[in-house]
């Protein structure tokens, strides 16, 4: 009898052991979220997640950066001439969800010719509460208590695909190597490139791809250029690395060159993406270790 009671107690413990360390296992981080999704059955939303370190207080609705949340937002088209943009911050729960309060709906519509109808366009609701969990399968779900279709949702994690060495070379580093300092009209050139960089980074979402690929396609661009070229690279990048740096900063301003070389409303416009500034801050820190 004893014995039969000392196996059932042993029983009782492995489970509550398996049990346990199950909940461990699925029990999710910040770092699960970080990413981009997708819904694959109707591939017409897309939810970003950033880490609220790498955001400005514009991004997080005035707040400022913290370590330890999550910047969320949610755009869908709920039809041809109608978006939907859903920002908010959120943190994990106990329970391992990322949860919010205080999410902004915004609604846009635009009209047959493509433009934005501004008549039509404003916040629908400022206080939105939710939360997203992950599954598993690896899929994530949503719940919100302004959008009922939250509930139709399904997200599955979107990886960007990475650019090739030939890109690189053609977009990148020659780009840099054709680079002109010391001359008049070098500030010009080096806003157009600044430019350039920015809007690749808008295609090629750095961020979002596997360090080992982006950074294979990088270090093979490297090799494809002669020794000359090369240290002329590492020369010149130096100091467009130094302008990328500085536009990290959410208070610098463009300055006069941007104006002058008729960018600055489309470098504004890429400034103000928070996953284009992430993808220009780790783009720039691994062609600087070329």
């Amino acid at each position: 009898m004893k014995k039969k009671l000392f196996m059932c107690v042993i029983v009782l413990i492995s489970v509550m052991i398996s049990n346990a360390c199950a909940e461990v296992q699925t029990k999710n981080g910040l770092a699960d979220y970080v990413g981009i999704w997708g819904d694959p059955h109707h591939d017409r939303e897309e939810l970003v997640i950033l880490p609220q370190s790498s955001c400005w207080k514009d991004d997080l609705m005035g707040e400022s950066p913290r370590e330890d949340g999550l910047m969320m937002s949610v755009r869908w088209a709920s039809s041809t001439t109608v978006m939907w943009n859903y920002r908010m911050i959120g943190s994990l729960d106990e329970n391992g969800s990322l949860q919010y309060s205080g999410g902004i709906a915004e609604c846009y519509t635009y009209a047959g010719n493509g433009d934005l109808d501004v008549d039509e366009t404003g916040i629908l609701e400022d206080n939105g509460s939710g939360a997203f969990t992950l599954r598993p399968d690896g899929t994530m779900t949503w719940k919100d208590s302004f959008m009922d279709e939250a509930g139709e949702m399904v997200f599955g994690r979107r990886k960007t695909s990475p650019f090739t060495a030939e890109e690189a070379v053609a977009d990148l580093l020659t780009p840099v190597l054709m680079l002109e300092t010391g001359t008049a009209g070098s500030a010009l050139k080096m806003a157009i490139l600044v430019r350039d960089i920015y809007s690749f980074c808008e295609i090629n979402l750095v961020w979002n791809m596997a360090g080992d690929a982006y950074e294979g396609a990088l270090w093979n661009a490297m090799e494809m250029l002669n020794e000359s070229d090369q240290k002329l690279f590492r020369e010149k990048f130096t100091d467009v690395a130094e302008e990328l740096d500085r536009l990290q900063n959410e208070g610098e301003m463009l300055g006069t060159a941007y104006r002058d070389a008729d960018v600055d409303e489309q470098m504004s416009d890429l400034r103000s993406d928070p996953s284009v500034r992430l993808s220009v801050k780790v783009l720039t820190e691994c062609m600087r270790k070329l």
